[in-house]
């Protein structure tokens, strides 16, 4: 890349941080935010990540000039910004940041992204309808770059707030973001062009091959990874039929199956596999277990423990697992964790446990 063409994009990355930050005091200044919107905590993100941007892109092209000097300005003009933000700023902003990081949430967005490519090839998209599209493809494939450098010991978010507040948790969402998006590799392979044109901008250092390991994706690998994230779909909702005949005599339990079945996929996989195996498992045990979901009595904590059989075929041990890790769990709230335990319970006939644990919840 020529010195002008850098020199541009240097440019451009400053501007952006320029931008972040007046929008940002804006936010502050603005008296009449509802305590519900979340903007401005969102905007900080972006002021961490365009100056983790420019920092990234200074250190690749080593140019010696005064631009390192020019990013030490914005960059106390960010600091400062932010100093001006009460003592306990960081509770509301971490708020913000662990639903926006969210591993469960990075997941349901792509999910959600796949189940709308109903084409062939980009080609088949409309002229109007495609920067659309490669707009939200990149916005999901520059999550995991946002925690890259949110994380970096240099970036003004870890330089700010390390000394009084743990950020253990945003390695975690790095590291599990990171898993996903490694899983759909496929995904941004097909919007390489789109990829590359922000790399190209960003001036990311090849040294960050997750940026550069993309490669052209042919129409019949399209079609077979689509095909693969709908058979996940397809699994989840085996497990869910089977579960919800056991399920069923409890109204409220078996309106909360679905949420129990995606807490078990993301927290204790070997669970659901274990379920999975024994659904795909063409037993006639569990064929006859049960034909139709049961209708759900007026009252949960009336039911007669002895209508509910234990799942044929289970290996107990897994889902004994399973209950530890839920009760000592602090990514469910009382309510998710009695139904998840109780779910857990039935599947394992502990019919009684899972009944006491319902009935607690009535009195």
């Amino acid at each position: 890349m020529v010195i002008k063409h850098i020199d541009q994009n240097l440019k451009q990355l400053e501007g952006s941080v320029y931008h972040c930050l007046q929008t940002v005091s804006k936010y502050s200044y603005d008296q009449s935010i509802d305590e519900t919107d979340y903007s401005k905590e969102f905007l900080y993100f972006e002021l961490f990540y365009a100056l983790g941007n420019y920092e990234r892109a200074i250190k690749t092209v080593e140019i010696k000039s005064n631009i390192k000097e020019r990013y030490e300005s914005v960059y106390q003009l960010a600091l400062e910004t932010l100093k001006l933000e009460e003592n306990t700023y960081f509770d509301r902003l971490d708020v913000f940041g662990k639903e926006y990081f969210s591993d469960k949430r990075y997941d349901d967005q792509i999910n959600k992204f796949k189940q709308s490519m109903n084409f062939s090839s980009l080609e088949d998209i409309s002229v109007d309808d495609r920067p659309m599209l490669e707009n939200n493809a990149y916005a999901l494939f520059k999550i995991r770059d946002e925690l890259s450098l949110l994380n970096k010991n240099s970036s003004l978010f870890t330089c700010f707030f390390e000394k009084t507040k743990k950020l253990d948790h945003y390695l975690g969402f790095e590291e599990n973001i990171s898993t996903i998006h490694q899983e759909n590799k496929w995904l941004w392979s097909v919007f390489n062009e789109i990829i590359e044109t922000n790399r190209f901008a960003l001036l990311v250092p090849n040294s960050i091959s997750w940026w550069y390991d993309l490669e052209p994706i042919s129409l019949e690998s399209l079609e077979l990874e689509l095909s693969k994230s709908f058979d996940k779909s397809d699994e989840k909702s085996k497990v869910y039929e089977m579960l919800l005949k056991m399920t069923g005599q409890f109204d409220k339990l078996s309106q909360s199956t679905n949420d129990t079945i995606e807490w078990i996929v993301d927290n204790h996989k070997e669970s659901f596999s274990h379920l999975l195996g024994i659904v795909k498992t063409p037993s006639p045990a569990f064929q006859t277990w049960s034909e139709t979901v049961p209708k759900p009595t007026q009252s949960d904590h009336e039911i007669n423990k002895e209508v509910f059989p234990r799942i044929p075929g289970i290996n107990q041990s897994i889902i004994e697992d399973l209950i530890e890790l839920v009760q000592f769990s602090d990514t469910v709230d009382d309510e998710q964790r009695r139904n998840i335990l109780a779910t857990a319970y039935l599947i394992i006939g502990k019919n009684k446990e899972a009944i006491d644990l319902l009935s607690d919840d009535k009195k």
